[in-house]
């Protein structure tokens, strides 16, 4: 069975509409892992980049660090 539209052209199943959606998300998450695996980590993560107390400008004089950060002496 076969419904038409105002346009005059058959009325796309909800089954491919569907498929067509699914296979478009494929290929954003495809394209944006891609991307990601070019560029790399984004930002720093724990263990990486200067430590808290290395930054440069920042006066951390009589400030306590919370517990397992900054610079292991």
């Amino acid at each position: 069975m076969t419904t038409t539209v105002p346009g005059g052209r058959a009325a796309a199943r909800p089954g491919r509409v569907l498929l067509g959606f699914v296979l478009l998300l494929v290929l954003l998450f495809g394209a944006s892992y891609a991307a990601g695996r070019l560029v790399g980590p984004s930002g720093s993560g724990p263990g990486r980049g200067p430590a808290t107390t290395d930054v440069p400008g920042m006066h951390m004089d009589g400030l306590r660090l919370p517990a397992g950060e900054g610079v292991a002496r």
